[in-house]
């Protein structure tokens, strides 16, 4: 593609855990309608929608395509998170980065195991978001941890219903400073029935802070 459609920073791929289905997160930056590489003639490169690709790679050797899912964003969609929640199936949670503008968020879709298709079924708008971690918790409950990037710090949501996403806890270092540091990452282990949570800032700005 050329440089007005760009990826910026290429695509995430996540798994279903039976290894079936395989979801691309397209960070395009816009998209142009052209023709279906599917069906256009040969040699035809395909055109990157931002949204979710669902690929059937069943068998591995013959990947096949059966969904483009657009997900509305300004910078496409930064990664799309496969996980199985107790009891309600395979869900996919997919980050409209929208790098700080209106439609920064987390969609949630769930996946048609035998179809393999995925159908929205909820949105967290955020406004700013970078990465997610996902686990199904000792308490019972399924929670989404967000590193929200400069603006929000750590979210917290309880999905265990994923229609019905619901913010549990939230926690910012410095709420007074609205560019400061990043948060980029962000994973949760168990140790002694406590939740040991690590968010990596991938930025650090000290300059242009009001008082």
């Amino acid at each position: 593609e050329g440089a007005a459609l760009a990826n910026n920073c290429g695509a995430f791929v996540d798994l279903s855990d039976d290894g079936r289905t395989a979801f691309i997160a397209q960070q395009s930056l816009s998209f142009v309608p052209g023709a279906d590489a599917d069906t256009a003639d040969p040699g035809t490169l395909p055109t990157t929608a931002p949204g979710i690709e669902v690929v059937d790679v069943s068998d591995p050797a013959n990947p096949a395509r059966k969904q483009i899912l657009p997900v509305l964003s300004q910078g496409g969609v930064h990664t799309a998170r496969s996980h199985v929640v107790p009891g309600k199936g395979t869900y996919v949670f997919g980050i409209a980065n929208s790098q700080g503008a209106p439609g920064a968020g987390v969609d949630i879709s769930k996946l048609d195991d035998d179809l393999q298709v995925l159908t929205p079924v909820a949105r967290i708008e955020i406004g700013e978001i970078h990465d997610t971690f996902i686990q199904n918790d000792p308490d019972g409950h399924t929670y989404l941890y967000i590193a929200g990037g400069y603006s929000k710090g750590l979210l917290v949501y309880d999905v265990t219903d994923p229609a019905s996403p619901v913010r549990v806890a939230a926690w910012n270092l410095t709420p007074e400073c609205t560019r400061d540091w990043y948060s980029h990452t962000v994973d949760v282990a168990h140790r002694d029935g406590r939740r040991i949570v690590t968010m990596p800032a991938e930025v650090f700005v000290s300059t242009d802070q009001s008082a």
